[in-house]
């Protein structure tokens, strides 16, 4: 995913960005922010699309290969997840090897895991 929440921690492809590169999930957790700093949310959401703009709801249609997030918001990197994947199909490999079909079955969750993020 392209980003992570800076509310709920859990990474993210859609949200709000504020101008101090502050992000947030969903509406709420905007609120949360805006309302932290001490603002009114309704009058901040009323400067959308203004000169006075500081936060959007935008996506991100590309993710940053140096750095992008699971949906649990733990940040990785091509080199990481590459090195993950290798792990994992080696661990399988081996455990088939021995007949050890329990421990090959709890290598391919995590492989799947895997490629299930972002």
């Amino acid at each position: 995913m392209a980003r992570r929440c800076d509310v709920t921690g859990k990474g993210m492809n859609e949200g709000y960005i504020f101008n101090d590169n502050y992000y947030a999930c969903d509406e709420e957790a905007a609120k949360q922010y805006v309302t932290s700093l001490g603002y009114n949310w309704g009058d901040e959401l009323k400067k959308i699309n203004t000169a006075d703009e500081w936060f959007y709801w935008t996506k991100w249609e590309q993710v940053d290969p140096e750095k992008f997030y699971d949906p649990q918001g733990k940040e990785w990197n091509l080199t990481q997840l590459n090195h993950a994947f290798k792990e994992s199909y080696n661990k399988i490999k081996e455990a088939i090897t021995k007949q050890d079909f329990k421990t090959a079955y709890k290598y391919l969750e995590l492989l799947i895991n895997l490629n299930d993020r972002g």
